[in-house]
């Protein structure tokens, strides 16, 4: 890996431990740029799970869904992109889920007090 990678990456390591998670995300896009052409498939997967991480953390949640399904593609056997990817679309549904419950909650005579809808 170059020296030029490895400063990146602790520059992306240090804007998420200031909270700066779309600055990590920019940085990782560089990272991806630079490893298409020098990185082996395997580890091109791991620098784009790494990026869907950070995505997480911002909240981009769409856009850590397509990393970790790039990663996939990259390399099919990569554990940490499948885990990625469950734990978004895991998510997904438990947004969905509260979006029931919000409609559940504004229906006329407040009958979701009788469950322990929160």
């Amino acid at each position: 890996m170059s020296n030029s990678i490895q400063q990146l990456e602790l520059n992306a390591a240090n804007a998420v431990s200031t909270g700066q998670f779309n600055e990590a995300i920019e940085i990782y896009s560089r990272i991806i740029q630079l490893a298409t052409n020098t990185f082996n498939a395997y580890d091109t997967s791991l620098v784009f799970v790494r990026r869907a991480g950070y995505c997480i953390l911002a909240k981009r949640y769409e856009e850590s869904l397509a990393d970790s399904e790039i990663a996939i593609g990259l390399d099919s056997n990569n554990i940490l992109a499948y885990s990625q990817k469950a734990a978004l679309l895991h998510l997904n549904k438990v947004n969905e889920a509260k979006a029931v419950i919000q409609f559940a909650k504004e229906l006329p005579g407040k009958r979701w007090n009788l469950h322990t809808i929160r």
